[in-house]
C-alpha cells in the first residue's frame, strides 16, 4: 500500500493522523473535527424511497401558483435524516408570440415554499402561436426535515404551461413524477 503526495507542493508538510482503532463493517474514513485527523464513521445510506406520479392535466397562464397534482409524503425515521426530492414536471409552454416563455415551478414542504425553479424556452419560429415543443421542469432539492413526523412535498407551477400535455403530438398526455429519498446521516 502507498500514499501519494499532492500534485502541487503545499506551503508546509501535510500530516494525516490515522485512527487508533479499526473501524467496523460499513464504516467510512472521514476527516474529523480537527483538520487532518481521520476517524471512522457510519456512511450515509438510503433508508426509504417514496415515489408518486400524476397524469392529470393542468394549465395556467397567470402569475398565480397552481397545483401540478404532484405530491408525495414521507415519514423520516430519524430527525437527523435528510430527504432528497427529485421531480420531473412534463408539459408544454403555451406562451403567445411576444410573451415570456418562462415556466416557473416551486417546491413546498407541507405549506411552506422551500425552493423556486424556472426554465426558459426560446421560439423556434417567430410565427408560431404556441411553443410547439414538449418541455419539462426538473426539481432537485436536499432538505433537512428535523422531524420524525410525516412531511408532504408538492410541486406547483405558474406562467403559460400545460402540465402533462405535449403540443407536438396533438396534445397527447404525459405524466409527471416525484421521488423522495430518505438519506440517513
Amino acid at each position: 500500500m502507498s500514499i501519494a503526495a499532492p500534485a502541487t507542493n503545499p506551503a508546509s508538510d501535510l500530516e494525516l493522523k490515522l485512527p487508533a482503532t479499526v473501524g467496523t463493517a460499513n464504516q467510512v474514513l472521514q476527516n474529523g473535527s480537527t483538520a487532518g485527523t481521520l476517524e471512522f464513521a457510519n456512511g450515509g445510506k438510503i433508508l426509504q424511497v417514496i415515489s408518486s406520479h400524476t397524469c392529470v392535466s393542468a394549465a395556467s397562464t397567470s402569475q398565480t401558483w397552481a397545483d401540478t397534482g404532484l405530491t408525495a409524503s414521507i415519514t423520516p425515521s430519524s430527525t437527523s435524516s435528510k430527504v432528497l426530492v427529485v421531480a420531473l414536471v412534463n408539459g408544454c409552454h403555451t406562451a403567445q408570440v411576444g410573451n415570456t416563455n418562462q415556466m416557473q415551478l416551486q417546491l413546498l414542504k407541507d405549506s411552506t415554499v422551500i425552493d423556486v425553479f424556472a426554465t426558459e424556452a426560446g421560439h423556434s419560429d417567430g410565427h408560431l402561436n404556441h411553443m410547439d415543443i414538449g418541455t419539462g421542469g426538473a426539481v432537485t432539492h436536499l432538505n433537512s426535515t428535523n422531524t420524525t413526523s410525516q412531511v408532504t412535498f408538492k410541486v406547483q407551477f405558474r406562467k403559460r404551461l400545460d402540465v402533462n400535455k405535449i403540443v407536438t403530438v396533438q396534445y397527447a398526455s404525459s405524466c409527471s413524477y416525484m421521488t423522495l429519498y430518505e438519506v440517513g446521516a
